[in-house]
């Protein structure tokens, strides 16, 4: 009769204890964290109430924000007066009964015979995380136009079906939100998180910015996107001239093209050589953010693991665009 192994008995029992301490500290552990997650939810639904419903009302606006029907994208619903969220940022959204934004120091009708400047663009226009005061503005985004948004045999503006976004009566169930909204302790870790340096890093690598510096993303849809621009940018051209108004066309950059240092690259030369055509005055605001070190760049300007300005970015764009057109808009 075979003898059975004895390293293997004793393996099997100087683990055994080590094993079942191992389990019994794991689930103390998640006892321990069921726990601490009860009490936070509580704490969070009743003496942080305020700030939940306030963060809640904000990430909800972002669904009421655009007109889905109009020919063009990036609609704004008009007679709004809230607050959005971006992010770990709450700011203020308004906008006027034409549907632009708006806000203390803009525009009235008591107004309406000074001169008027028009800017048209997309989230960067709409200055995302910043208030109406803090903001500006940009003009075209190759990404949207080559590959999620198509136009139809009729003009009408609509998304490429690969980005169609589904429609809802309202936010669908987002378990990320879910946790920001009610756990206190999660939304203290992600905005350390989003805080830390680290997250500075998530600004850069996208391909929505790299078709500039990326060959073959500028083969893949770059050069498409150029022409769909150009041709709706001739629209306004001509709306415009009939208008009798001065249209300008300013460019910037994109953390991925500072990261890159891509101060003289396709946006600047293409864009500058378009205005020369087409009788438009152009600005090159991408100096200007390339003064400083990239990683100072993109802490002091832009939002931390996001492309969108700070208000220092806005704040910076627009003394560029004031001291390029020297207050003659």
């Amino acid at each position: 009769m075979d003898q059975p192994d004895l390293r293997h008995v004793e393996l099997a029992t100087l683990f055994r204890p080590m094993m079942k301490r191992l389990l019994r500290r794991l689930g103390q552990g998640l006892l321990i964290l069921a726990i601490t997650l009860a009490l936070d939810f509580v704490l969070t639904a009743t003496l942080f109430s305020d700030l939940r419903a306030g963060l809640q009302k904000a990430e909800a606006e972002n669904w009421s924000t655009y007109i889905d029907t109009q020919p063009f994208h990036h609609d704004l619903i008009p007679n709004k007066d809230t607050a959005r969220a971006w992010g770990r940022i709450v700011y203020p959204w308004r906008t006027d009964r034409y549907g632009f934004r708006t806000g203390a120091c803009a525009a009235n009708d008591s107004d309406r015979d000074k001169p008027a400047v028009f800017v048209i663009g997309d989230s960067f226009v709409e200055a995302m995380g910043s208030s109406f005061e803090k903001s500006f503005l940009d003009l075209s985004d190759i990404d949207d136009d080559a590959n999620v948004y198509l136009a139809s045999a009729d003009g009408t503006v609509m998304k490429a079906p690969e980005h169609e976004t589904p429609r809802y009566e309202k936010a669908p169930f987002d378990l990320g939100s879910f946790l920001l909204s009610n756990f206190t302790s999660v939304r203290l870790v992600h905005d350390l998180f989003v805080a830390s340096t680290f997250s500075h890093k998530m600004s850069v690598g996208r391909d929505r910015a790299r078709w500039t510096v990326d060959p073959a993303l500028m083969e893949q849809w770059g050069r498409r996107g150029l022409e769909v621009v150009g041709k709706n940018l001739e629209k306004i051209v001509a709306l415009c001239r009939a208008w009798d108004c001065r249209l300008t066309l300013v460019v910037y950059p994109w953390p991925d093209n500072v990261v890159a240092r891509d101060k003289d690259g396709v946006q600047v030369k293409h864009w500058r050589a378009w205005s020369e055509k087409h009788g438009v005055r152009f600005i090159d605001a991408f100096p200007a953010f390339f003064a400083e070190p990239p990683a100072a760049t993109l802490e002091k300007y832009f939002i931390a693991g996001d492309v969108h300005f700070t208000d220092a970015g806005n704040r910076l764009l627009f003394e560029e665009v004031k001291r390029a057109t020297a207050g003659q808009w």
